[in-house]
């Protein structure tokens, strides 16, 4: 069965009426199967599978459905890892605690590989550092009420760049402040804030035909906002601006659709539009997930 065969299978289930009413159980548990894809080139799509489990049972009977995981408040932990064609690949791996106390710690994992220019490109839309890098994250905050948090995070990232121009070792050190929350509404379900400021230390090593060593600081802005329609529906926009080059600020718009099946499984598609840098097309994910 072919990629454009599974993919069709996830659309189709998207629209498929089941014969009872989905009950929003809590949940412990949720796993996620993620196909990658654009417009420009749907066969040519990424496949991602996902693992979370929660310490206490996770609430989605009166909340958003994307949401209920960050409104839950809860200890975690989960991990993903999406597949390429060829040797392009990415594992993410993290956990968070939250004390009684409200406030949490998390620690996180991510390494990538990639060679093809093309799949850099698509996972850029999902926060890939490097093209052959090691990431290591600590998070630390609190939640301010019962649907907002703060907090700092510090991220190491050492890795290799190797294209037409030069080949090089990447070392970077990134220190950021957030705030995360969902604003109330009274006639829809309200607006998802994510806002935050990274400071970033970057040092490149070169190798091969030039020699040498280069650092660079930056200071960097990421803001995203979805306002939730209903329970399942959202339509936002993200904004990101580099001060080193601004020349290179991403922003664009994006909805996303949240649909239950069944008791246990659901049907998910995001699609973003991005106009700077402008690409050509729309990315997006077909999700199938299962709380179980």
């Amino acid at each position: 069965m072919n990629k454009i065969t599974l993919a069709s299978l996830i659309l189709l289930s998207s629209v498929i009426h089941t014969s009872h009413a989905a009950q929003d159980k809590p949940y412990h548990h949720e796993s996620q199967v993620d196909y990658i894809t654009s417009s420009e080139d749907f066969s040519d799509g990424k496949w991602g599978l996902q693992y979370r489990y929660f310490q206490q049972a996770v609430n989605q009977e009166t909340v958003p459905y994307a949401l209920s995981k960050f409104l839950a408040q809860t200890s975690n932990i989960g991990g993903e890892y999406i597949g390429f064609d060829g040797s392009d690949k990415q594992y993410n791996l993290d956990g968070t605690y939250v004390f009684d106390s409200k406030w949490f710690i998390g620690l996180g994992y991510q390494k990538t590989d990639f060679n093809d220019a093309n799949n850099l490109k698509l996972m850029n839309r999902y926060n890939t550092v490097g093209t052959d890098s090691k990431t290591y994250r600590v998070t630390g905050g609190y939640y301010l009420n019962k649907t907002s948090e703060v907090y700092l995070s510090y991220q190491y990232n050492d890795g290799k760049e190797d294209n037409s121009l030069y080949n090089a070792d990447t070392t970077g050190h990134y220190y950021g402040l957030g705030l995360r929350t969902l604003v109330p509404m009274t006639v829809t379900e309200g607006i998802y804030i994510d806002a935050n400021y990274q400071y970033a230390d970057t040092e490149l090593q070169y190798n091969g035909t030039y020699t040498g060593k280069t650092t660079q600081n930056s200071n960097n802005f990421n803001l995203k906002a979805d306002w939730y329609f209903t329970r399942s529906w959202s339509v936002g926009g993200y904004y990101h601006t580099d001060d080193n080059n601004s020349d290179n600020d991403d922003y664009g718009v994006g909805t996303a659709y949240f649909l239950r099946l069944n008791d246990v499984l659901s049907a998910r598609i995001n699609i973003i539009k991005q106009f700077e840098p402008d690409l050509d097309g729309v990315y997006g994910n077909l999700s199938v997930n299962a709380r179980f």
